[in-house]
């Protein structure tokens, strides 16, 4: 029984470090940028990959020390859920100019999460070609189709006696 805690703490530990290698191998020495969101009334710091249309999304240092004290006040894990941190990602590259969907969100390690996602960048408009409007067609009534293609030709009755022939 102990063998298997330890066997099971040591695989903890090692997914714990894998994604602190993830982390740095992908993310050290980008300059995080420090996002407030008035939506959300959080703040983050983000570390983007355009080239790569991800992105890692934190907490704030104050909000992440707030987090961690109130986690060892109560005993366990008081953070936002993924939807806030996609959310987030999502409302920071909009204000960038990006048009963005996320298409997929995981924690990598306690309280930073990844975003990956696909986006259209806004033209600006001086320097956008014009493009005519769009017009939808409208249904139009059905065209009027001849009665001898909608009614059945009638067939001749068929013989009664072998006679009629």
């Amino acid at each position: 029984m102990k063998r298997l805690i330890a066997a099971i703490a040591l695989i903890g530990a090692l997914a714990g470090c894998a994604g602190v290698d993830y982390v740095l191998d992908n993310y050290s020495g980008i300059k995080p940028i420090n996002y407030q969101s008035a939506a959300l009334g959080k703040g983050f710091r983000i570390f983007d990959k355009p080239a790569e249309n991800k992105l890692m999304i934190t907490p704030t240092i104050g909000q992440a020390l707030g987090e961690g004290m109130a986690k060892g006040l109560v005993g366990s894990g008081v953070g936002a859920p993924e939807i806030v941190f996609e959310n987030g990602a999502l409302e920071w590259l909009a204000s960038t100019g990006r048009s963005c969907v996320a298409t997929r969100t995981y924690l990598l390690i306690e309280t930073q999460w990844e975003v990956l996602y696909n986006c259209q960048v806004n033209a600006v408009p001086s320097a956008a070609p014009a493009i005519a409007e769009a017009t939808i067609p409208t249904a139009q009534p059905p065209q009027t189709v001849p009665a001898s293609v909608t009614k059945p030709k009638r067939l001749p009755d068929p013989p009664r006696n072998g006679l009629d022939m």
